[in-house]
């Protein structure tokens, strides 16, 4: 009983520090569903947007489609879904980013303490090991991209991993059964919250079984191969449930360019306290994998302990554990990409290793995130071997000590709450005849269109142009021709921009659109509609439309 409490204690504990980290380095209000206004810029907005779309349109198997796929706006499709559900609560727009990022930092927390429990009972250390998992650079490098906060499935995966040492001779038994079903779900979830994600616990699942399967006995191999396929089919078939796989393509051009650097581990890229860091390549910001600097004392207090007083480690147990080395080593040399750089000088090209693989590279094409599972299992063994080397006392001075250094390393990334979560002036929509507009109209057309972060004509838009005019549409149940959809081809944007100015040099409009025209094809779109379309200038944008707007029916 003692143990157990020790346990829960623990768990909620660590995912309590989770929620205080939370709400350190965002506000309170992020949490409302009715608040929204701090998301509106950059990846964020195209997230909340995807989610408005699917909020505003029909149930459709596969689930989430509304124009593309809800999948493909990284909105979370799990947390879409249910708030599809529920929204008539709250009949207005709503958000749930700021509660998944609360749940992803209460969970981080928890996962950290449930690793801990494997090598101590000690409610210290757990929540020392909470706090460490809490404070990786990571967590909140990646705030602008929030379904990517939720990097504690990572951690519940390497748990699994941890927990599935035992499971060669279970495997026969209820537990090995109750380990496929605890990696069976966590495909799943993963899958419904971000591919990249989904693919890191998948690897790491694989790993796992191999384990297993290298240590059972041999009329037991067949078994252990029969429980393994079970997590992949579960991720395969959610990932087909949201459309993944209902698009000609999801490949697009960019391996290489977001990678990893190989002094990632070490390289703070100026969000350190006491190391400035390196300058690396545009885009290698994807394969941030600094350590921070009490995971640097760590590693040397362990390195020390270990030449003072070797251990009888070494050989047998790095055997034991091969799949997961390799596992957690191959994605670090895909996060590294072509060529692979050093700071800013350029050591080789890998070309021959992916010349065969394009389908994966241009799937993944963001390999610098595979560094995350490196990064936290480094993490882990760190502190499992100052603990083990050090004892419980001296351990846990050590790691309060480093706990403290790191959080002070971090205070840079720290700094930006503000940028996180302030509320952003994004509605330039400010004058009454837009509800008319969204009232009486079934689209909205933006001159030139701004599809998928590209402008089909030169143009002055900047990059969250479009939002005022995408959620006027999305709240209003209109389609809109502009919008920032990832993995949308090349081709389909460029057969979207032809298309329409195909339709309007040869004069043909349509009377269900409002057409918005920037200032410098005024001129061009004028003597294309030959006048029959009204002009009027509203909140600084030209709008044309068919009929007065406010005078013509619903």
């Amino acid at each position: 009983m003692k143990i157990l409490n020790n346990y829960l204690r623990g768990t909620i504990g660590g995912g309590l520090l989770g929620v205080f980290y939370y709400f350190l380095n965002y506000r309170f209000s992020t949490v409302l569903p009715t608040c929204f206004d701090w998301l509106m810029s950059g990846d964020r907005a195209s997230h909340f947007l995807g989610w408005l779309y699917f909020l505003s349109a029909d149930w459709s198997f596969p689930i989430g489609r509304m124009g593309g796929f809800v999948a493909f706006t990284d909105s979370i499709p799990w947390f879409a879904v249910i708030f599809k559900i529920l929204a008539p609560i709250w009949n207005q727009p709503i958000q749930y980013s700021g509660l998944w990022l609360l749940c992803c930092f209460f969970l981080q927390g928890y996962m950290g303490a449930l690793l801990a429990t494997r090598f101590s009972e000690r409610l210290p250390i757990q929540l020392l090991f909470a706090a460490f998992f809490i404070l990786n650079p990571q967590l909140l490098w990646r705030s602008g991209h929030i379904a990517l906060n939720g990097q504690f499935l990572l951690l519940a995966a390497i748990y699994l991993y941890v927990s599935g040492w035992e499971s060669a001779t279970d495997i026969r038994k209820s537990d090995g059964g109750v380990h496929t079903v605890k990696w069976t779900l966590l495909c799943a979830f993963s899958a419904g919250v971000h591919p990249y994600l989904a693919m890191m616990v998948l690897l790491i699942c694989a790993a796992s079984y191999v384990h297993i399967w290298l240590l059972s006995k041999r009329n037991n191999k067949f078994r252990v191969a029969l429980h393994g396929f079970f997590p992949l089919a579960a991720c395969l078939l959610v990932l087909y449930i949201f459309g993944y796989f209902s698009v000609g393509s999801i490949g697009e051009a960019g391996f290489g360019k977001y990678s990893a650097n190989l002094d990632t581990l070490l390289n703070s890229q100026r969000r350190s306290l006491f190391f400035q860091g390196w300058p690396v390549h545009r885009g290698q910001y994807e394969g941030f994998g600094y350590l921070g600097a009490g995971l640097f004392l760590l590693v040397c207090i362990a390195a020390g302990a270990s030449l003072i007083r070797p251990g009888k480690f070494v050989l047998a147990r790095f055997r034991s554990h091969l799949p997961m080395i390799l596992v957690v080593g191959g994605m670090f040399v895909y996060s590294l990409a072509t060529p692979v750089y050093w700071h800013r000088y350029r050591l080789l090209r890998l070309d021959w290793l992916y010349q065969n693989l394009q389908f994966i590279t241009s799937t993944f094409r963001a390999s610098g995130r595979f560094v995350w599972p490196l990064v936290y299992c480094l993490t882990l063994a760190v502190l499992v071997c100052v603990l083990r080397r050090l004892g419980s006392r001296w351990g846990v001075v050590c790691l309060i000590l480093a706990v403290a250094i790191q959080f002070a390393d971090l205070s840079p990334l720290r700094k930006g709450r503000d940028r996180r979560s302030a509320t952003i002036e994004w509605n330039t929509l400010k004058d009454d005849i837009w509800h008319d507009v969204g009232q009486c109209y079934n689209s909205l057309v933006l001159v030139p269109p701004f599809v998928a972060g590209r402008q089909c004509w030169p143009s002055d838009y900047r990059l969250n142009y479009y939002v005022p005019f995408a959620f006027l549409a999305a709240t209003h149940g209109m389609d809109c021709n502009s919008g920032y959809m990832p993995r949308m081809p090349q081709d389909a944007v460029t057969r979207a921009c032809e298309s329409l100015f195909l339709q309007l040099s040869e004069g043909v409009v349509d009377s269900q659109a409002v057409y918005i025209v920037d200032e410098q094809y005024l001129g061009i779109f004028s003597w294309w509609t030959r006048g029959r379309l009204i002009h009027r200038r509203v909140d600084g944008y030209h709008l044309f439309t068919s009929s007065p707007v406010g005078e013509r029916g619903p």
